[in-house]
């Protein structure tokens, strides 16, 4: 009797671990255009579509060695995915970037999320909040800067991030309900591992939406990759969304599962 209320709880417990799928992946497991791939163009359609190249490896993500790449490196296409628009709590987002050997960092943002206008429906373009920059500091690195809706940089890394290396980024919005200007977003960046843990302090952030000069996302539906000078090469992989923080561990949420 014993053995089998044991065996109950161990199956109950282990489907309440398993139930709670992401609300987004992205591996590229295709070659070829985005938009010919499940991507929809928001700005500059048709002119240098993103395409694909060879996938990137970052130790210890489960996304890691999955498919190809997000080939970001010209201006002009800008292209989203929407999923389940999230209303309130929060929402994180990870991704896969490198920067290859001999490129020029330019500055400008080339990932956001965006708000869906009435769900389910399409991202709207002049909605999309934070924005995560490439960004130089001249010392022959980059950075990456993130703001909440400001095209000009107030808050930039000081990593040191290597030409040629993969790193992995996770992007956290927080929905707060006292006004209409204090949401939250906060940008994680890891230049080895993936805690399965929250870290109790971000790389930058946490950014609030009034003093960045926006207003609060009405929802989060959507992730975009933006094109932005013919200079700009940046690639980007394993893209995840959820409402959990998305790496390791062994709680409910942990992305090794799926």
């Amino acid at each position: 009797m014993k053995k089998s209320i044991f065996v109950a709880l161990a199956i109950t417990s282990m489907a309440s671990m398993v139930s709670a799928a992401p609300l987004f992946t992205e591996d590229f497991t295709f070659a070829g255009n985005l938009t010919a791939n499940g991507w929809t163009a928001h700005s500059g359609a048709g002119t240098n579509p993103i395409d694909t190249t060879t996938g990137l490896t970052y130790a210890g993500y489960t996304q890691s060695g999955i498919g190809n790449a997000a080939n970001i490196d010209d201006t002009g296409e800008d292209v989203n995915r929407t999923f389940t628009a999230q209303a309130s709590g929060t929402v994180y987002a990870s991704f896969m970037f490198n920067a290859p050997l001999g490129s020029t960092v330019t500055e400008g943002y080339f990932f956001t999320l965006g708000q869906q206008d009435s769900p389910p429906s399409a991202m709207n373009a002049s909605q999309i909040r934070p924005k995560v920059f490439l960004t130089t500091d001249g010392s022959g690195d980059y950075e990456l800067g993130f703001q909440y809706s400001s095209n000009t940089i107030s808050n930039k890394t000081n990593l040191d991030l290597a030409l040629g290396t993969t790193y992995l980024a996770v992007v956290k919005y927080v929905f707060n309900t006292g006004t209409t200007t204090d949401d939250e977003v906060s940008l994680y960046v890891f230049t080895s591992g993936a805690p399965g843990t929250e870290p109790g302090t971000p790389t930058l952030g946490p950014v609030v939406s009034g003093p960045d000069g926006g207003t609060d996302l009405a929802n989060v539906g959507a992730v975009a990759l933006r094109q932005y000078n013919t200079a700009e090469e940046v690639l980007v992989d394993g893209i995840l969304v959820d409402t959990v923080w998305p790496l390791g561990g062994s709680a409910v949420g942990d992305w090794s599962m799926y």
